[in-house]
């Protein structure tokens, strides 16, 4: 697998890499997705790798 670095508050920018570790997500397989809106309302997506990323980044910005 490739791992990059997810962009410091823009992990949202590249559908391809995880918002939490920066791993590359395969696109054809199944992976977890979270949309949330900022405050002016504009949504953004936050791709993950597994469902542990999805998890570990909830936690990370619920803090």
């Amino acid at each position: 697998m490739t791992r990059r670095s997810p962009d410091s508050g823009d992990a949202s920018s590249d559908e391809r890499i995880c918002a939490t570790c920066g791993e590359v997500i395969e696109l054809t397989a199944w992976h977890p997705v979270l949309a949330e809106p900022d405050a002016g309302g504009v949504l953004h997506l936050y791709p993950f790798c597994s469902a542990d990323c999805r998890t570990a980044w909830n936690q990370r910005n619920r803090e």
